[in-house]
């Protein structure tokens, strides 16, 4: 069984442990993760204002080079978070990203399901 609990704990204690930039690669795209709605095309704009005009992480060109490489992938166009996380702080900025940008939202379905199981069915 998936415990939500550890998963958190996890991402709370990889938070202390992680450099700054490695930090706020985290922060930001949980944030990202968990505040928009509606698939990865919505995000491009939020992102892009994030981590080209507001962090500097990234150029714009390299920007456009992370969604057009999220495009050429199976996937969805968040896994361009894990270009823009190496472009910001190298391999691990890799992997803190693409832990920032599924695991929360992965880690909320997780607990509304968990809920909704527990939930008393209604019989008509």
């Amino acid at each position: 069984m998936f415990d939500v609990g550890i998963c958190l704990s996890f991402l709370i204690f990889l938070f202390f442990l992680l450099p700054s930039v490695q930090q706020s690669l985290l922060v930001e795209f949980s944030k990202v993760s968990l505040t928009l709605f509606g698939g990865g095309y919505v995000m491009i704009q939020a992102i892009n204002d994030l981590v080209v005009n507001q962090w500097l992480w990234v150029t714009p060109d390299e920007f456009n080079e992370a969604i057009a490489l999220g495009q050429l992938t199976p996937g969805p166009i968040l896994v361009s978070a894990t270009y823009i996380g190496f472009k910001a702080g190298g391999l691990l900025g890799a992997f803190v990203a693409t832990i920032g940008i599924f695991l929360p939202a992965a880690l909320l379905m997780l607990s509304a399901s968990h809920l909704f199981k527990s939930m008393p069915t209604i019989s008509g």
